[in-house]
């Protein structure tokens, strides 16, 4: 999901105030993950920084034991040989990616490939090896300044990952 609206119409706030507390319900444990304020070295990857922000806000993962390649299909490997537990109760991590537009001016190669990454979760032609699950076991939302959206648009046109253009949402004001 893509979320857009003008700065500081508040699509943080309105994550945490109005939506976390149903998706807590739900069974989804919400992660904001903001790569862009988090002080990185060079080498690592946005998608290991999520996976590094996942594994520090949820105790419990259950994994098959992998080693994991840091390449394209790094974040589908994660999720399908892992499981995510709260309490004795599975849980879907639903990993919020606010101020994107950040991203793609500090390193837009980096933001990029990220996002390939992620549209690599989509393919449904992937063979699952013995011991991966095929479930999706995880959400993410993207939140975006809408006047940095073409940033995204561009991204999403110049590598064919039309799938991120579907469920977006626009956050206005009332009149």
């Amino acid at each position: 999901v893509t979320m857009y609206g003008a700065t500081g119409i508040g699509k943080t706030s309105l994550l945490q105030a109005g939506v976390f507390p149903i998706l807590r319900k739900e069974g989804y444990i919400p992660i904001i993950v903001r790569p862009s304020t988090i002080d990185n070295d060079d080498d690592k990857s946005f998608a290991e920084i999520v996976v590094t922000k996942i594994e520090t806000e949820i105790t419990d993962i259950r994994s098959i034991g992998i080693e994991l390649n840091n390449d394209l299909d790094y974040l589908w490997q994660y999720f399908a040989t892992r499981r995510f537990y709260n309490d004795g109760n599975e849980v879907f991590p639903l990993i919020i990616l606010d101020q994107v537009e950040e991203n793609f001016f500090l390193n837009k190669e980096k933001t990029s490939y990220f996002l390939e990454q992620l549209y690599s979760l989509n393919n449904d032609n992937k063979i699952f090896p013995e011991g991966y699950h095929d479930e999706t076991n995880f959400r993410f939302l993207i939140s975006i300044r809408e006047d940095a959206l073409y940033c995204l648009e561009d991204c999403i046109d110049q590598f064919y990952l039309e799938d991120l253009k579907k469920n977006r949402y626009r956050l206005t004001c009332p009149d």
